[in-house]
């Protein structure tokens, strides 16, 4: 299986954050190939942060520029835009979750739906 892949990159557009398509390739994983979302820093003095609210729920089909979720900093609330197109396999920090630190795995992407299963059990590492 192709090794899962860790979106690094980000970028804020209008009061959103849209990740740009930079990934650290994994070395091995016996999952499917997938993309773990790490919370990003949304302000250069955010040290960690709020999952407000989910906009897509597991199962869902995502597009870019679709929005994810509400992440609220220490200075806001932001959207958090989709970083990949594909099918939000698993939410792995629920919505309401405080004191996230930055780079926390939030949630996986999936490129096919039949890869979604897979990941009912993944706790994150």
């Amino acid at each position: 299986r192709p090794p899962s892949r860790t979106i690094i990159g980000l970028k804020i557009v209008k009061n959103s954050v849209n990740v740009s398509k930079t990934f650290l390739r994994r070395l091995s994983s016996d999952l499917p190939n997938h993309v773990k979302v790490k919370l990003p820093a949304l302000s250069p003095t955010m040290e960690m942060g709020k999952i407000a609210a989910w906009e897509k729920q597991e199962g869902d089909e995502l597009e870019d520029g679709d929005l994810l979720a509400q992440i609220e900093t220490d200075k806001a609330t932001m959207e958090f835009e989709t970083p990949e197109p594909g099918y939000l396999a698993k939410i792995v920090v629920p919505a309401g979750a405080e004191e996230i630190p930055l780079g926390k795995v939030v949630a996986i992407i999936v490129e096919d739906k039949n890869d979604i299963d897979a990941f009912k059990d993944y706790q994150g590492e």
